[in-house]
């Protein structure tokens, strides 16, 4: 089965804050974040109930060598990655974004 697969821009714009932060640090770190980020989307589409539920219906695949993970949602005919998420800070803030 094919899913449409979107990205929120609330979620494409944390991901550019942090290939920011990292590029800021190191060019090969933000790099590494990059393809991190692509590689774990592809993981997604290829197999999206591979990650565990966190809340609800939110899965969390994380970022290999990253803090972070993506948040995104499944169903049968989509996956919506809703945000990009650094594992340390609070929860209730990812929780509180997604009840807009």
């Amino acid at each position: 089965m094919t899913r449409k697969f979107f990205i929120l821009a609330e979620a494409e714009a944390q991901v550019s804050e942090a290939a920011i932060w990292y590029e800021q640090r190191s060019k090969a770190s933000a790099t590494k974040f990059v393809s991190a980020f692509r590689s774990t989307l592809e993981k997604i589409s290829d197999n999206p109930l591979l990650y565990q539920i966190i809340d609800s219906e939110i899965r969390r695949a994380p970022l290999a060598g990253f803090p972070y993970g993506l948040l995104y949602a499944v169903s049968d005919e989509e996956i919506i990655v809703l945000s990009c998420f650094h594992g340390r800070r609070n929860p209730e803030r990812w929780r509180e974004r997604l009840k807009r």
